[in-house]
């Protein structure tokens, strides 16, 4: 599903020093994956416990 109003614009999605861990960084690489964020560019997670594997490589996979 895709994002609709000022969401489907962002560009960038800066999150990082949010908390988030394993769970949601799966969530996120799902939302990825499912073409929800196709118009973001970048996603900066630094500095959260989870790993961010996940979300990277599912931006990797979308740009294909």
């Amino acid at each position: 599903r895709q994002l609709e109003g000022a969401l489907a614009s962002l560009e960038v999605l800066d999150l990082r020093l949010n908390d988030i861990g394993d769970d949601g960084m799966k969530a996120l690489a799902a939302a990825c994956a499912s073409g929800a964020l196709d118009n973001i560019a970048s996603i900066y997670l630094s500095r959260n416990p989870g790993n961010s594997a996940p979300v990277d490589n599912a931006m990797k996979e979308r740009k294909k």
